[in-house]
């Protein structure tokens, strides 16, 4: 059974909370994930530059699909009891984020979904 600790659950229920439109706590959740976007986007963006990322990576969408990928994560692990370990989850994770980073990994064709 994966767990969360009580600081992970508290954060993934305050969120969906922040998602109500007059939440109050929307402004603080939107600012904080306008922070981390920036973070993450800031790390593709550098990797594209020094070459460790593919060329064709577009830093603002992978820091959306990142944030949005480990916020789906923490969810999954918070509702499902029978979820694998989040150790587990959190590997299998970076494998996916590093393959699809990876300079030599085949970019999605123009206009189309990558899976299709």
């Amino acid at each position: 059974m994966a767990l969360l600790t009580a600081a992970g659950r508290a954060f993934l229920l305050m969120w969906g909370e922040a998602a109500a439109a007059d939440s109050p706590l929307r402004d603080i959740f939107a600012e904080r994930d306008t922070w981390f976007c920036n973070v993450l986007r800031s790390y593709v963006a550098d990797g594209v530059r020094e070459g460790s990322v593919r060329a064709d990576a577009d830093p603002a969408a992978a820091a959306a699909a990142i944030m949005s990928q480990l916020r789906g994560i923490g969810l999954e692990l918070m509702i499902n009891p029978d979820a694998p370990p989040a150790d587990a989850v959190r590997r299998e994770t970076v494998i996916m984020v590093r393959r699809a980073c990876r300079p030599e990994a085949p970019a999605a064709p123009a206009g189309r979904p990558y899976w299709g």
